[in-house]
């Protein structure tokens, strides 16, 4: 556990960042809190730990709607290659240029959902995920190990007194 943040006697804390979201993962006082900031908007939620699963499940996957803007983005960017080097280009002028212009966006949006991601799901106690880890927004796997078998330890006290 050298590698978890202690800010407090107590009060273990993991950073995790997810794109330009930053979240902040501590247990204090009986509860996991997961704090985020994205630009200027910030926010928070808790949950007691002893409704939470001590088992995590780590797996692998990517999002399969930003795998399709993706794909949609692809299609409308290589149809605005073809027409362009096509002869349709002298009767539609600005096909071209406006199927680049849609297909762009779309495959900028859609980047991030074509590589799987690695995350650890932490579930409650009916098996719904209540937070995650994303495995390439922490500093290193040993921190992210140490703090999620705290975490576990911290759930499994919790829910021993709780009576569970």
């Amino acid at each position: 556990m050298q590698n978890v943040t202690r800010i407090q006697p107590g009060r273990e804390v993991l950073r995790v960042r997810d794109g330009r979201t930053l979240k902040v993962l501590q247990i204090e006082e009986g509860f996991l809190v997961e704090k985020w900031e994205r630009g200027p908007w910030q926010g928070a939620r808790a949950r007691p730990l002893d409704r939470l699963a001590p088992i995590f499940i780590e797996d692998r996957s990517f999002q399969p709607a930003r795998a399709r803007l993706f794909r949609l983005g692809s299609i409308l960017l290589l149809a605005a290659v073809v027409l362009a080097f096509s002869d349709y280009r002298l009767q539609i002028p600005l096909l071209a240029p406006l199927l680049a212009l849609a297909g762009l966006p779309l495959l900028w949006l859609g980047y991030g959902g074509v590589r799987p991601r690695s995350r650890t799901r932490i579930l409650d106690e009916l098996g719904q995920e209540e937070f995650a880890i994303e495995h390439d927004g922490v500093e290193t796997t040993q921190q992210r190990k140490a703090f999620e078998k705290f975490l576990a330890e911290a759930i499994q006290n919790a829910r021993y007194e709780a009576g569970y």
